[in-house]
């Protein structure tokens, strides 16, 4: 008879004089956790079964060797005795083992808390009897060969989340309602021991939830970065790094009495794709700089409650960081708070979103007049902010952090496998064949998995646990007549750089299925590809690189595609607002005018109510599309050869698109341009 996960009984209600909640919240943990191990449950009805646990931290280990023992024996007390096993073993092996007492045994640490050098005798004791044996692991702990190569269920436990502190909260008091809520963010902050804190006998469960966030909110704030990379362990972001850098020279010269706090470069928006290390980076910066990073966001403020909620919350983040300065601030997605201008040009109805926004334009202002804090804010989406958040003294100075390269990608996947990697791996040869728009989370994500399969081979990880982790470009990649558009598109945008911009381009990449590739979506620059101070041909210029990839599709594949439109990050819209900018921002035009920020929302306003601009912004595109496509077209050998290597590899280094283009320059009697 298979066994039934719904025949177990649900918690029963939680004593707080007689049960330790540090306890039960791990118990809720690991069933969660052991959803993803279906054969879990019906294990613990045979006879002998290894079971390793690896917990977020050492404050974990005295909840998590009670814990898991005591859900596996209440699985088995709970379970009826099938007449089968789904594996064809006897019924009356799991009928005996109901006599076993304690059916589950848990390999204790020494008084140094480290594994005894027996624990293999005690497993073997355990597993000869009919019991089961638990092991509770360190995070990267390695288990002794000959133990890792029969355990039957590895598990890692990770933080805790609100799912987790709601149905604790639904053990202690069953039926409350919560109308507090606590963010995913800082349920994992949170450690076992902070649940034998939370409840009062009397209160409200909402009570408690503040108790957590406060506990939560209490150790991010007075805590540095104890572990993770500095910013010499950082790839694939190198003008971040070097922002960060000086900022850390800075701050130990201000912490020093050497340099006053106005000439600190304190305030940075980082924007670029998910996954791409914005969050990485600014915990980084703590560690490097030696200081603690607090960390807020939009949703952990509006989580609070009521806006009145929010916006104290969104205070007491602020009061914190003057309290504990020198720190950073981290706003992650600040794109969240919406800005007070729709599309249409109108401010919106909604006082909710302007006082909310207003108060953070308040906050950050407040926070630029109080010495060591630095304010950093990360984005998916730039062009969806309020422009009053990036005007001077606020977030004034943008970073991009784009797709990292093969050689990036090496370098991060080299970092978190740390020692337990094999002497003598090629990861740049690897990351070649990798499926391509990888980012660095997708690195944290394949070194954890190889890592858990050389733990299981009680080996260290050699090539074949990483290819068997990391997805092959032909394994996840576009359909070949979506493929060889977008390398055309790609090796336009490509040699019209490298022609226009010697020196600035690093790399090209084709997207892998599923990864937007719309724009100039992976071009990797070497250097900006506009000087500081731009002046209107350098402009221009940069509008041309926008263009080509269109052209290129029209010139190679007979008809353009929608790559070059679309949404605000395509090429026309980069093209537009390059000259609307140029036109009316930088006064490079006919007029001196200035007309305000120049966004994607506020694009369609603009040109609707001054028809004479939007003629003008229409000539000069079509003037430069002409200009390009004599580029693309006397370089035309040049991006097919670029197009064919991107098909095959996937990428291609700005240093060969350059020779491409210096072989078909001397064809073409010498003019790259």
């Amino acid at each position: 008879m298979a066994f039934d996960p719904d025949e177990f009984e649900a918690h029963a209600p939680v004593d707080l004089e007689t049960k330790r909640l540090d306890f039960t919240a791990v118990e809720i943990l690991f069933e969660q956790s052991a959803e993803d191990h279906p054969g879990l449950r019906e294990a613990a009805l045979r006879s002998g079964c290894l079971v390793t646990v690896e917990v977020p931290g050492d404050a974990w280990i005295e909840a998590a060797e009670a814990a898991v023992p005591a859900v596996l024996e209440r699985w088995f007390d709970l379970a009826p005795v099938p007449a089968q096993m789904q594996d064809g073993s006897p019924a009356g092996t799991a009928a005996a083992c109901r006599a076993t007492s304690p059916r589950w045994t848990v390999v204790n640490r020494n008084s140094a808390g480290q594994l005894p050098a027996h624990a293999s005798a005690h497993v073997a004791k355990a597993l000869s009897a009919g019991a089961g044996a638990v092991l509770v692991l360190r995070p990267g702990e390695a288990l002794p060969a000959r133990l890792a190569a029969i355990t039957d269920y590895r598990l890692e436990l990770p933080a805790f989340t609100w799912a987790v502190v709601e149905e604790l909260v639904g053990a202690v008091a069953p039926g409350a309602s919560l109308e507090a809520e606590l963010p995913d963010g800082l349920c994992a902050a949170l450690e076992p021991e902070d649940f034998r804190l939370m409840a009062r006998p009397g209160e409200e469960p909402d009570r408690w939830i503040d108790r957590l966030r406060a506990i939560a909110q209490s150790r991010i704030a007075t805590s540095k970065p104890a572990s993770g990379p500095t910013l010499d362990d950082l790839h694939g972001m190198d003008g971040a790094v070097e922002w960060g850098r000086n900022l850390a020279r800075d701050l130990a010269e201000y912490k020093a009495g050497r340099r006053p706090w106005a000439e600190v470069d304190q305030r940075c928006l980082l924007a670029g794709p998910p996954g791409t290390g914005k969050t990485t980076f600014a915990s980084a910066l703590a560690k490097s700089c030696d200081v603690p990073l607090i960390m807020a966001s939009h949703a952990e403020w509006q989580s609070t409650g009521h806006q009145g909620d929010m916006l104290r919350s969104m205070a007491a983040t602020f009061d914190m960081a003057e309290r504990t300065a020198p720190c950073i601030v981290l706003i992650e997605e600040i794109d969240s708070f919406p800005s007070r201008i729709r599309p249409d040009g109108n401010d919106t109805n909604s006082n909710y979103n302007r006082q909310t926004g207003n108060a953070l334009q308040l906050m950050l202002d407040k926070a630029s007049r109080v010495d060591g804090v630095v304010v950093i804010a990360t984005t998916n989406h730039p062009g969806m902010l309020d422009p009053a958040l990036l005007r001077a003294g606020r977030l004034d100075r943008t970073i991009e952090i784009g797709l990292p390269d093969n050689k990036a990608l090496a370098e991060i996947l080299r970092l978190h496998i740390g020692q337990a990697l094999s002497p003598g791996v090629d990861l740049a040869g690897l990351m070649t064949t990798a499926v391509s728009g990888s980012t660095g989370a997708d690195c944290v994500k394949w070194a954890r998995g190889a890592k858990r399969r050389a733990r299981a081979a009680g080996k260290l990880v050699g090539l074949a646990e990483l290819q068997a982790e990391i997805p092959r470009r032909e394994e996840v990649g576009l359909p070949p007549g979506v493929a060889q558009r977008v390398a055309v598109h790609k090796a336009g945008h490509a040699v019209a750089m490298a022609a226009l911009f010697p020196g600035a381009l690093a790399s090209v990449n084709m997207p892998s299925a599923g990864v937007a590739g719309a724009g100039m979506a992976g071009l990797k620059l070497a250097a900006d590809i506009c000087e500081p101070l731009p002046t209107a041909p350098m402009l221009l210029d940069r509008v041309r690189v926008s263009l080509a990839g269109r052209i290129a599709e029209g010139l190679l594949l007979d008809a353009p595609g929608m790559d070059a439109g679309g949404g605000e990050d395509s090429d026309l819209a980069t093209a537009t607002l390059t000259v609307i900018r140029m036109l009316r921002n930088g006064g490079l035009g006919a007029h001196l005018t200035w007309i305000g920020a120049v966004t994607p929302a506020s694009v369609g306003p603009i040109l609707r109510a001054d028809p004479a601009l939007a003629s003008q912004v229409e000539r000069l595109l079509k003037t430069e599309f002409l200009g390009a496509h004599a580029l693309i077209s006397r370089h035309r050998k040049a991006v097919e050869a670029v197009a064919e290597l991107l098909m095959q590899r996937g990428a291609v280094s700005g240093e060969i698109v350059e020779r491409i283009l210096a072989t078909s320059a001397a064809n073409a009697g010498g003019n790259l341009q």
